[in-house]
């Protein structure tokens, strides 16, 4: 008698159930090792995205999810739609991903029992692809298709579970307490992950990271699409399986399974709910990032037309005050000043008429998320990230909006206006003053010192930004910087020398503030050390600094003055596509 062989892994696994999800899972986690192998970012995460629950997702550099295929919205825009089909299979961050599975084999074998593979499969893709078109319609995340899988199961199992209520059959039932625990865990981090976005500011890790993970709304609609749509589906499979005679078993009655009006409501409405919901989504939010998108390059051009569909944007979402920042920046750009002024002076007027926007209230950090990577518009074509949402030219708080109108005013020759506005500059860090020193007291000395030089620093730039007096600003500065010897401060310091004329002692400043490499600050300290250099006649030394700075944040103005002092170096890195992050 021949012994029997063991079968072959492949033979086991082509025996195991659920046969349909075990590949899925196969496949979603050789990807998710790949991406976790090689996708960790150049840049560590800042404090914020390291908290709970993005280190559960993953923090994954951009550039690595857009080669994996993960659909940006930004590049669907770009005509890269085939990014959303590979959407539905591409698995989120490792942590996220394990607890799926926990979910998805029990939901997936009792789901693969009833309706079989071939419906199985179709309903798993169909709630993937609802993940990703509610999230590129209504947000700006990188969404999972395969967190849509796992929730559109679960949707399958609640309608299964609705119908046997009528029943004697419990078959619906047999799932374990610990899967319904992972599907509201899944849903409660991306709750989660929105309320931190909705508190944390932007930093510059943000836009050279992103987590990996689809909206709770984009659950949700998974959830209920498995939900209506599994209903007809049970249905039908329960009536196909009534008209088959069993060995020793009398044959059911069809009828007992009708496909009647009921079974197709709920599908039927879920779909119109879906449309309105994404139709709000889209005119809501999302049309306005498009036609900024679309917009931008014309912006940067100069194109009177871009502008004139830009303004009449600005018009139809009032509300949407980093719209209008970003155009008025635009015009900015272009030297049309009265334009510019004219629309930042609208922006204060609604930001002081409105207290709750002055302290920048969530759902504005939430808006400049949402177009955080307007400044990307093919895969490898991606402007520096002044240009990106988080720069500081879109700031919309009150102190920004007096500096972009104080160097407007400046620009234009204004002198009273100038002179008002910077007045209104000093008094607005005087009113500070008593808070922060309040806040010192109780403070140890370093702290008492940082907050005294954050005061001084103020001071002495509003006077060396917008023509006041030097002799006091440079008084200022040097006591700022002997309180705390910041990149800061060192670059307000030298930046004061340099506008006074002694070149070489703020040179020696900024190179001091250079050594500090930080990103936030860098591109303003290159640009004042390459204005240094030109002063002094040593123009490759000043190139060097010009090209470097217009790779960091730069002031819109302090870009409109390097258009004069090295247009050159504008124009080279106009022609430049980055590859990757910085």
């Amino acid at each position: 008698m021949t012994p029997l062989k063991d079968p072959s892994f492949f033979q086991r696994l082509n025996q195991t159930e659920p046969f349909i999800a075990i590949r899925l899972i196969i496949l979603q986690l050789g990807i998710s090792l790949g991406l976790y192998w090689i996708g960790k970012t150049v840049v560590p995460p800042s404090e914020e995205m390291n908290l709970f629950p993005f280190n559960l997702m993953g923090i994954f550099d951009v550039n690595r999810l857009i080669e994996f295929g993960y659909p940006l919205r930004e590049l669907i825009w770009s005509g890269e739609w085939w990014r959303i089909p590979i959407g539905i299979i591409l698995p989120p961050g490792l942590g996220w991903m394990f607890i799926s599975i926990i979910a998805f084999l029990p939901l997936a074998r009792l789901v693969e029992s009833h309706l079989g593979r071939i419906a199985s499969l179709s309903l798993y893709l169909a709630g993937g692809l609802t993940t990703l078109v509610v999230d590129f319609l209504t947000a700006a995340v990188v969404p999972s298709g395969s967190i849509g899988m796992v929730f559109c199961a679960a949707g399958v199992v609640m309608g299964g579970y609705l119908l046997e209520r009528q029943s004697v059959d419990n078959s619906w039932q047999k799932i374990p307490p610990g899967t319904w625990m992972a599907l509201i865990l899944s849903w409660g981090f991306t709750w989660m992950a929105a309320l931190i976005r909705q508190t944390t500011p932007l930093t510059f890790e943000s836009a050279v990271t992103m987590e990996i993970g689809p909206s709770q709304e984009a659950i949700i609609a998974s959830f209920l699409f498995g939900t209506c749509f599994g209903i007809p589906c049970i249905l039908f499979q329960q009536r196909k399986s009534a008209g088959k005679v069993r060995i020793g078993e009398a044959p059911e009655n069809p009828a007992r399974f009708p496909l009647n009006t009921l079974s197709v409501a709920p599908p039927v409405l879920f779909s119109i709910c879906l449309a309105i919901y994404c139709l709000w989504g889209w005119q809501s939010g999302s049309s306005a990032d498009y036609h900024l998108w679309r917009l931008d390059p014309g912006l940067r051009e100069g194109k009177n037309e871009a502008f004139e569909a830009a303004l009449q944007q600005v018009e139809d979402h009032p509300d949407d005050l980093f719209l209008a920042k970003r155009v008025a920046v635009s015009l900015a750009y272009q030297e049309r000043f009265e334009e510019s002024s004219h629309l930042l002076e609208k922006i204060s007027k609604k930001i002081g008429s409105d207290p709750k926007n002055q302290n920048i209230p969530g759902d504005l950090i939430s808006r400049r998320y949402r177009a955080l990577c307007l400044n990307r518009h093919a895969a490898q074509d991606i402007l520096p990230w002044r240009y990106s949402t988080f720069s500081g030219n879109y700031d919309i708080d009150p102190l920004r909006l007096l500096w972009d109108r104080g160097h407007i005013a400046l620009l234009m020759g204004a002198t009273e206006e100038v002179n008002h506005l910077r007045d209104q500059l000093s008094h607005y860090m005087d009113q500070l003053i008593p808070n922060i020193l309040q806040s010192s007291e109780k403070g140890n000395q370093v702290l008492v010192n940082q907050n005294q030089s954050i005061v001084l620093n103020h001071r002495a730039y509003v006077r060396a930004e917008l023509a006041g007096d030097l002799a006091l600003a440079i008084n200022e500065a040097s006591m700022s910087v002997s309180l705390s010897p910041s990149a800061e401060n060192l670059d307000t310091l030298g930046w004061v020398e340099i506008r006074n004329g002694k070149l070489q002692s703020g040179i020696n400043h900024l190179e001091k503030a250079i050594l500090y490499n930080e990103p936030r600050s860098a591109g303003t300290i290159h640009f004042h050390s390459g204005v240094g250099y030109h002063h002094l006649g040593e123009a490759e030394k000043a190139r060097h600094h010009f090209i470097k700075s217009l790779q960091y944040d730069l002031d819109w103005w302090d870009e409109l003055k390097l258009k004069n002092l090295c247009p050159e170096c504008l124009t080279q890195a106009s022609e430049k596509i980055l590859k990757k992050s910085i």
